[in-house]
């Protein structure tokens, strides 16, 4: 069997990760709260829907939030040409 990490969906949440440790006890409050008010007390409906909902969260984060920063930090990581990385020393 060969394993692959390369795989298009381990990419993605490896993209939104920071969303997902941020959003995921937001998503397990919203999951147990939706589960109590419809009388669910199945505990594989409280993971499986905090999971969803921690990826859907992390996921509208990156695409409307994290992104734009990203964009952002990329202009201010650029270097010269002629410049040179030292030991902090400008």
């Amino acid at each position: 069997i060969k394993l692959s990490l390369e795989h298009r969906s381990l990419r993605y949440l490896g993209k939104i990760s920071y969303g997902l440790y941020m959003y995921h006890p937001v998503a397990i409050f919203i999951a147990i709260s939706l589960a109590m008010a419809m009388d669910i007390r199945a505990s594989w409906f409280h993971y499986a829907l905090s999971l969803a909902l921690s990826v859907a969260l992390a996921g509208l984060s990156y695409r409307y939030f994290e992104s734009a920063f990203l964009r952002m930090k990329a202009g201010f990581t650029r270097l010269p040409n002629n410049a040179r990385m030292t030991d902090g020393a400008p």
